[in-house]
């Protein structure tokens, strides 16, 4: 009987010190993993250009990353496409040369076609894409895409306008390639009970027409909408109804609350989302779009 206890103890030890030396073994793997993730992950961002606007976004999301404490280690790096197709898929296939999983920051249409030529779809190269003003003409995007949108968080704007005007019904004119803004316009509205009446416009006659119905407006970056042509139609129309606009230009039109995307901040919170996306806590396949909720003077 001792000796068949014994050989059971022996047994169940010997299974017990196993799985004890399993669970020890998929701990190192996972913090391996995590760390590798993190600190041997690359970052390219690519520009469409080098200028002011492109360098402001792209020298913030940089400085944010590299001001994280455990992202020391992480290469990042910048690239100019010269507002090129074809030379913004080279950058992007020299980065993939050197490094297989890396993930890039196009910042303008053209690295956003780009990327999408050369790592659509591919899960080792998570895209976040912006300062693109109609994404929703690129259709339906890869897994691994997701961007930052022009707006600042649209329910922010529309709460500000609510408390500051109490209007509970408001017109927003846009042509077809601006519909999933408009979407999603209307979905903030919806939670804050002001309605929406989107009008779907083509020319610059039905702007006029749309703007001018004595109701407050809101005017998306559409430039079927905004353009030198319907300039001086708006601004009458300011003159006599409240209405929000993209620019703090549009305030010395007479348009009540104007907002102007913060590029810095902008530039911070591409970071944010990258950091998070290299450290597994954000799956571009759920959240495709991400909006900077506070940007500018209101």
């Amino acid at each position: 009987m001792f000796v068949k206890d014994r050989k059971e103890y022996k047994f169940e030890r010997k299974k017990y010190l196993s799985y004890s030396y399993l669970f020890f073994l998929l701990a190192i793997a996972h913090i391996f993993l995590s760390s590798k993730l993190v600190l041997a992950a690359k970052v390219l961002i690519l520009k469409q250009d080098d200028d002011m606007l492109y360098n402001k976004v792209a020298d913030s999301v940089k400085s944010y990353i590299e001001s994280i404490e455990d992202m020391g280690k992480l290469e990042i790096v910048i690239e100019n496409s010269q507002s090129n197709v074809e030379v913004a898929k080279e950058k992007i296939e020299n980065m993939r040369i050197k490094s297989k999983g890396f993930a890039l920051v196009a910042l303008g249409i053209i690295p956003t076609y780009a990327a999408f030529e050369s790592v659509g779809w591919k899960k080792q190269n998570p895209v976040i894409f912006s300062l693109v003003f109609s994404p929703e003409r690129l259709g339906n995007l890869p897994d691994n895409f997701a961007y930052f949108s022009m707006m600042p968080d649209p329910k922010y704007i529309l709460s500000e306008f609510k408390k500051r005007f109490g209007s509970e019904e408001i017109v927003v004119p846009f042509s077809r390639d601006n519909i999933g803004a408009v979407l999603s316009i209307k979905r903030a509205a919806k939670d804050l009970d002001i309605k929406i009446k989107d009008v779907l416009l083509s020319n610059e006659s039905e702007v006029r027409r749309t703007i001018g119905s004595g109701k407050p407006f809101w005017l998306i970056p559409d430039s079927t909408v905004v353009n030198s042509d319907t300039l001086s139609d708006i601004y009458q129309a300011a003159q006599k109804v409240p209405a929000i606009a993209f620019s703090e230009v549009f305030a010395k039109l007479g348009i009540e609350l104007s907002y102007q995307i913060d590029f810095e901040e902008l530039g911070k919170e591409i970071g944010k989302v990258i950091i998070e996306i290299l450290k597994g806590k954000i799956d571009t396949r759920h959240k495709k779009v991400f909006s900077v909720r506070k940007s500018g003077k209101l």
